[in-house]
């Protein structure tokens, strides 16, 4: 789990923008609230390690590349 949290949120706002979703978007997918999600984007907060592997795999990003804050291609796309 990454400790970096300008990183994490940078990433996850870069993983989400690649998958044109909001946070909303990935919330709902997650059955979180908005807000939370809002939080990790913003660097409030931090994602559960379950959580954060779950994001990356609903975004199809690498969580390596998400924690770095710079996932450039979904993931799968890179393998």
């Amino acid at each position: 789990m990454p400790e970096n949290r300008l990183l994490l949120a940078a990433g996850i706002k870069r993983a989400l923008l690649i998958r044109n979703m909001t946070p909303g978007d990935l919330a709902r997918r997650m059955g979180l609230g908005t807000s939370t999600v809002s939080r990790w984007t913003l660097a409030d907060s931090r994602p559960s390690p379950a959580n954060f592997y779950r994001a990356c795999s609903i975004l199809d990003v690498s969580p390596d590349d998400v924690a770095a804050g710079l996932p450039e291609l979904p993931y799968a796309e890179r393998v």
